[in-house]
């Protein structure tokens, strides 16, 4: 018979027995039904997934790489003169210079030497960005009465930070003394006695050496060697908030150069410059020093005296281009943006004076090896998790528009994002509600419990969800109900359709009765 939903067979239970066995049901049924242990498994089953199929995808694209053969740049000759290098992706293959009208032309003796400032108004904070010890951490050397000393500048990690000098005798590899803001102590400088390092990239840009015996594979220092071939002393140059510091690591000593509001970035010039015969060059080669502010670029000797200044446009202000000085009038810059949807980086060469007028622009369009929309493509493909690949496409791309200056804020970075990758976004989360719907079907056709957590489940982790989904247990075997002939799971006694018992199997011979 059948009382209250439930099926009893024989006579109806009495009162006591009936609250017993329902209590001992409602246990029954929680233990049987929850859903943490089942979603667990799935979800191990579905990331070990994931993983084996990025792999696979990754290196069956390699087979179909569709890079161009060669991989071009601008590069300028003494005179100003743009010319593309060819550099072939083979081996044993020799670069081609061509003119902007695809003229081959022999390779020149001497090219301008372009300068990169790390830090700009172009490189904001990434949403994500964190300090790294490659960010926070610099070290130098110092040669003194024949014992080497190691001196490292350690920022704090703060967005607001403080830096300051640590010294140690490679030697005895003890701790030798600080310097901060007021010079050598032993002590290790409090926080208004260190340096103000203010931005959210750490040092990165604001740290230049001057040292003559710094290994090569220093991120920020290499060997410089003066016109007349002598070795400059150990010096250090950095920005300090509003404060251009020397410190001079052999004698131990700090000075501030000059106090100018708006400095954002500091770099070494090239001993290149120095090097040319142009005699309107020979005031570059006087300085060691570029220092970037928010409307100007100054060329600083040694003292942190201005050699040459450039005001920059208008147009230049908000990025980071590399800056190619020709003279101590003129300077060339260039700006690299990636086109969208195509494979083409734009070059942008703009040619201006001293005092911030633009004589010339040209821009030169190359092939590139990526693209946002193609790259959102084999993203759809390597990782169809609609709720991974949706919010990294869109924030992190976002994110490098702002970095490259193409969009000036998120908004118009969002939607140049979603107007380049909108296809690959659709599809992904199309593959989810298509998914999805095949796990709503096979919970229907099981008559599954938590259905919608595992609809929810597949259509937020797509392919890799409904793969957990199918392999997190054993489905049981479906066959016709003998009552009502819908398709039912015989993995309990009675059918979900009709709730009628299920005939028990006809005897073999083979059962042993106690």
């Amino acid at each position: 018979m059948i009382k209250n939903g439930r099926i009893f067979r024989g006579e109806e239970p009495n009162a006591s027995s009936n609250t017993l066995e329902t209590a001992i049901g409602s246990v029954a049924m929680i233990k049987r039904t929850r859903i943490g242990q089942p979603w667990f498994l799935a979800a191990v089953l579905g990331v070990g997934f994931a993983i084996v199929w990025a792999i696979l995808i990754i290196w069956i694209s390699s087979w179909f790489d569709r890079n161009p053969d060669y991989y071009k740049q601008i590069v300028f000759v003494e005179d100003g003169t743009p010319i593309i290098v060819s550099a072939p992706n083979t081996p044993f293959s020799f670069e081609i210079y061509e003119t902007l009208d695809d003229k081959r032309i022999p390779p020149p003796e001497n090219c301008l030497f372009g300068i990169y400032f790390a830090r700009g108004p172009g490189r904001p904070a990434g949403f994500w960005d964190q300090l790294s010890w490659r960010d926070r951490l610099v070290w130098f050397g110092d040669e003194n009465a024949g014992a080497r000393t190691l001196w490292y500048l350690i920022h704090d990690g703060e967005t607001d930070g403080n830096a300051h000098f640590v010294g140690y005798d490679n030697a005895s590899r003890q701790c030798i003394g600080y310097i901060g803001q007021r010079g050598f102590q032993r002590t290790k400088p409090t926080p208004e006695e260190s340096f103000p390092i203010h931005g959210s990239r750490g040092l990165v840009g604001l740290v230049v050496s001057l040292n003559s015996s710094q290994r090569e594979y220093s991120f920020y220092a290499s060997q410089v060697t003066y016109r007349d071939g002598s070795a400059p002393p150990c010096l250090v140059y950095l920005i300090s908030g509003d404060r251009l510091v020397n410190v001079d690591l052999r004698d131990r000593s700090v000075r501030v150069l000059r106090q100018l509001p708006g400095m954002l970035a500091l770099e070494r010039v090239s001993v290149r410059h120095a090097l040319k015969k142009s005699p309107q060059a020979e005031a570059l080669g006087k300085s060691i020093l570029a220092l970037r502010t928010d409307k100007d670029v100054s060329f600083l000797d040694s003292e942190g005296k201005t050699v040459c200044r450039y005001v920059l446009p208008k147009t230049l202000r908000h990025i980071s281009p590399v800056l190619y000085p020709l003279n101590e009038t003129t300077m060339i810059a260039q700006r690299k943006r990636r086109l969208h949807r195509t494979p083409v980086e734009r070059c942008d060469l703009v040619w201006f004076n001293n005092k911030g007028t633009v004589e010339k622009e040209v821009s030169v369009d190359l092939p590139s090896r990526y693209s946002v929309s193609s790259g959102a493509t084999s993203g759809a493909v390597a990782v169809p998790v609609p709720v991974m690949f949706t919010p990294c496409i869109l924030l992190g791309n976002a994110d490098s528009y702002i970095k490259s200056g193409e969009c000036p804020n998120f908004p118009n970075a969002l939607a140049a994002v979603w107007s380049d990758t909108w296809p690959s976004i659709v599809l992904v989360n199309l593959l989810g509600v298509a998914l999805a719907y095949v796990c709503y079907r096979r919970q229907r056709r099981y008559d599954q419990r938590w259905t919608w957590v595992w609809v929810v489940s597949v259509f937020l982790f797509g392919l890799p969800g409904l793969v957990g989904y199918w392999f997190h247990r054993r489905w049981p075997p479906i066959a016709p109900c003998p009552n009502c002939q819908a398709a039912a799971p015989r993995d309990r006694p009675a059918c979900f359709a009709c709730t009628k018992d299920f005939p028990k199997p006809a005897p073999k011979g083979t059962e042993v009765f106690a």
